[in-house]
Order: C-alpha cells, then structure tokens, then sequence
C-alpha cells in the first residue's frame, strides 16, 4: 500500500541506525543527504537505506566483509540456520543453488537456496508475509488523525488485504467511503469531485463560448431537473406506445432553440420512450419542431394501432429547410446538399442526394406521381416543371483504364504491376489523367503497353520550377524560394521571376552551407553576388 512518509518518520528511520538525515525528504527512491554511523557523508534513498546501504565507506567494508556462499561448508550454513532460529535438515552442502531441506521457526519443514535464505529474512514465505502484513497495519488513532487533518470524521474501517477501506464524513457533509491509500493521496468523496470538475473547473470547459452558446447546447442550471420532473409526472412511461420504464427521452413538444422561455417549462416536455423519440424525428427532423407536430404524430400511432389498412399523409417535414415538399438540406456536405424523402404510410421513400434544391423537388414529383397515379398525385406535387428538370450527375468510374475518380472531383490515376500498384497523382480533368498514365505505360512497359484512346503527345505538364530550392504556387502564380538545413526550415519569400527565385536560393544556401556544390550556379556565383 502506497503511504506518504513524513519528514519526521524519514529522520527516526535514520536515527535508529545511528545516522542523521541532513536534506529534506522528497521520496521513497529520491536520493537523501545523510551523515552515516561511521561519520561520513553520502547519499541514499530511502528503499536502498532500508536494505542496508549506506555511505560510500561502509559499503565497501561490507562487501569485503561478505562471505562467498559457494565456498563455505556445511557447518557454517547449519550454524548460520541455527542463527536465524531454524534446523538444517541436509547433511551436504554444494554451492549457493542447491535446494536444503530445514525446519523454520514455526515449525513448517520447507525447502530453500541457501543464496536466497541469506538475502531474505531467514524465515519462511509464510513468516515473511506475516511480518509484511504486521509492518503494514495502521493503528486507528493513526488513521483518525489523518482524516481529522483533512476536516473529514472517522466512522469505521474494514481491513481490505494489506488496506483498509474506510466510512467516513466529508467536510463537505457527505457521507463517503474510501481506500485509506487513496485519501492519504488527496481522492475526495464523489460530491466534492463533481463540484471540482464542474464549470470552469472542467477540462472540457471552453472559454470561447458565450453564455447564449452554453444555453443552446442545454448548459443550462434546471435542465436535469426539468428532465427527470417530466419524467415523474408521466410516471417514466411513453405517451405514445404507453410502454413504461427503459431508454426514455423527454421531448420538447416546441423546439428548444426557438423557444428559450419553454426550455424548462414543464408544461412543454413529454415522455417517449427511445423507438417512439426516433420514429417522430424521422418524419419530422430535429429542427423547428412544434406541438401540432407531436399532437399529429399522437393521431397517427392510434391510427396504427388498430391495425387497420394505414392511408396517413403527414405535414410537410420541416417547413424551415426548403420552400419544397419532401426536400431536406443536408448540412455540412460538398456537392450534393438536397435530400428528397417522401413519407406515406409510416415508411420512408429515400429517393436520393441532389446538386440543387429544384432536383430535389422534381424527384419528389416523379415518385409521387410513380405511387399514386397522375390524378391522385396531384395535391401532393411540389409547383414546378419537373418534366424539364435537368438532373446532374456525377460520375464515379472512368472510361480510361488506369483512371479513376477521386474526392474533390479530381481524376486519380494508378500504374498495377504484377506484385504492387503505382500511384502517380490526381488531375483536373479525365482526358488529362488518360494522358498522364499513357506516358506512365509507356514508361513502364514499352511498345506492349496498352494505351487509352486519348492523344498523349499533346499533353502538357503542370508548370514547374526548375532550380533546386525554388517551387512553383499555382494558387499565387509566383515562385517560391526555401529550403531546409539541420532540421531548420528557411523561407525567402515569393518572386515572380523563376532565375530571380533561384538567385535568392544561392545567396542564402551558401551563406548558411558554405558549399557551392549545392547551388544553382556555382559557377557564376561570385559574378551574381560581388
């Protein structure tokens, strides 16, 4: 069990053996200042002292004075047993590895290494746990001074192996339980631990939100007991499906963000259970929300629990994202931004991601008229002409072999080998990414190589720097100079001009490298920069 010594303790080990602690303790394995037995001055850690070591001096003598176990002979291992209080049982000795049979002190017949039994404490492992466990209890006056000391009142104490678990009173005035260890290392009861980690306290605290920030992500003081009285007052069951107890969810039947006087307003929360909850956000999504809404979706599970043919049309999603009937925007996406959903009869018709919202509600159209007939349709439809939609499409495989398509819209292109696959880059277009692996074929595999149908010889690169330490920025139209040196990273700046770019490279690159062999005109070196 871990425990924290004190000064005072250090310094009474120290006594006892006629030694004096002269520096501050600081830890079990931190090396200490001391004045030792004989006199002279060294340094040892507390685990080192109490294994025997001491000054420099004293060591020595030990070690010369130390006998060597493979050489001595039977009666001095019987007498060195019979020092310890135990019976040697072998009537021959060999070397420090042989197993002797002896009698310990509490009479149990054992078998050790004699190099082993000289380390030890002369006792059996039975004994030697005994007297760890004895050296490890704690008095409970000892214990009761240590909680007094951190104003916390002492109740009762178990013995829990070599701890002891302990019932206390927090300063806080909470009830609390805790492993002695473990309140000499500064824990605190879970109440006092809460209210450290709490608010600014937090490691995830962030200081960049605002207070109207912190409300919306419902940080809010009675948020939890507006949920769990919600809870209490529909006694934890569903006022949907009436199924009580489970995975609960207390729903605001107005939405939270746009109606902060209702965040905790009893009157405006319900209890659904999980399946309920997600079934309700899946017809009307987790946006702009309103009781007409939930009385709705009320009318539609009786309607469904009757088991009768189902004929239920919804509202309109989420009025907020699209100005069109069955059009969701998908946040946060490149491209695609437009979902098109048409709902009836409890299921969900995912008709697919689109470029534009106008897509989106043409396919809408075109689904509604598929399922329900052009007549019957009609009411449902959204008011444009979706007969002359353009749908845009994006293709995702390539008609060029080696090519393919890529994130961003930018065209990939690979070179397989038998045993591994090449990657070159990514291209602006299809036609310039066929180029680029006919080259690559060509490259590779010679006149055998089969070519994409594509006129690779009017193929022209990527503009390109053509001095050591000078790079080409498509996004700036301009040159950029640098260069790296023993880990350090030099930039020069920007120059329109390449040579002028490569010339800054030079002058730098030999004031830093003091070699020529490195620069991009050694030769005209001392003409450029007189």
């Amino acid at each position: 069990m871990a425990r924290r010594y004190t000064q005072e303790y250090v310094e009474n080990v120290f006594q006892e053996q006629g030694c004096v602690l002269v520096s501050k303790y600081e830890g079990v394995d931190s090396k200490n200042e001391f004045i030792c037995s004989c006199g002279n001055k060294g340094l040892v850690s507390l685990a080192n002292f109490n294994k025997g070591s001491r000054c420099t001096e004293c060591n020595k003598m030990k070690k010369a004075s130390s006998v060597n176990i493979n050489k001595v002979d039977i009666a001095y291992v019987s007498e060195y047993f019979k020092s310890k209080d135990c019976i040697l049982l072998t009537q021959e000795y060999i070397d420090g590895d042989q197993l002797l049979d002896y009698v310990c002190i509490c009479q149990q017949r054992v078998k050790v290494k004699f190099k082993n039994f000289v380390k030890g404490s002369g006792m059996c492992e039975k004994c030697a746990r005994k007297k760890t466990s004895e050296s490890r209890s704690i008095s409970i006056s000892e214990m009761k001074k240590a909680f007094e000391e951190r104003g916390c009142q002492f109740l009762l104490s178990t013995k829990k192996g070599n701890n002891y678990l302990i019932e206390y009173i927090c300063h806080c005035g909470h009830e609390a339980s805790a492993y002695y260890s473990n309140f000499l290392r500064g824990h605190d009861c879970l109440n006092c631990k809460k209210h450290k980690m709490s608010g600014e306290n937090s490691p995830n605290w962030n200081p960049n939100l605002t207070d109207e920030e912190r409300e919306n992500g419902r940080m809010i003081p009675g948020y939890e007991a507006w949920r769990e009285a919600v809870f209490k007052r529909d006694n934890y069951t569903c006022l949907c499906c009436k199924k009580r107890g489970g995975k609960l969810c207390a729903h605001h039947k107005d939405n939270y963000s746009e109606f902060p006087e209702l965040r905790i307003e009893v009157s405006n929360g319900v209890t659904l259970c999980e399946e309920c909850h997600v079934e309700f956000h899946s017809i009307y999504s987790y946006k702009s929300n309103v009781s007409s809404q939930y009385e709705e979706f009320l009318k539609y599970k009786a309607v469904k629990e009757t088991n009768q043919e189902l004929d239920f049309e919804f509202q309109s999603e989420n009025k907020a994202t699209s100005i069109y009937r069955g059009v969701q925007l998908i946040p946060n996406t490149n491209g695609k931004k437009w979902k098109s959903v048409l709902y009836y009869n409890s299921h969900a018709y995912h008709l697919g991601n689109y470029y534009t919202e106008m897509e989106a509600a043409a396919a809408y159209n075109l689904k509604a008229i598929e399922m329900f007939g052009e007549e019957l349709a009609q009411s449902r439809l959204n008011p444009i002409d979706h007969n002359n939609v353009v749908f845009e499409e994006t293709r995702k495989s390539s008609k060029y072999k080696g090519v393919s398509f890529r994130a961003r819209g930018k065209w990939g292109v690979t070179l397989s080998f038998k045993d591994h696959v090449k990657y070159i880059g990514q291209y602006d277009t299809e036609e310039e990414a066929a180029m680029v692996y006919n080259i690559h074929a060509l490259k590779h595999f010679g006149e055998d190589a089969y070519l994409n149908p594509v006129d690779h010889t009017k193929y022209v690169p990527k503009k390109r720097a053509k001095y050591f330490g000078v790079y080409y920025e498509k996004s700036s139209n301009k040159y950029r100079s640098f260069f790296q040196y023993q880990g350090k990273r030099y930039n020069l700046g920007y120059f329109k001009d390449e040579l002028e770019a490569a010339k800054a490279y030079d002058e730098k690159a030999f004031e830093i490298m003091k070699d020529e062999r490195k620069l991009n005109f050694p030769e005209n070196f001392s003409e450029y920069f007189k």
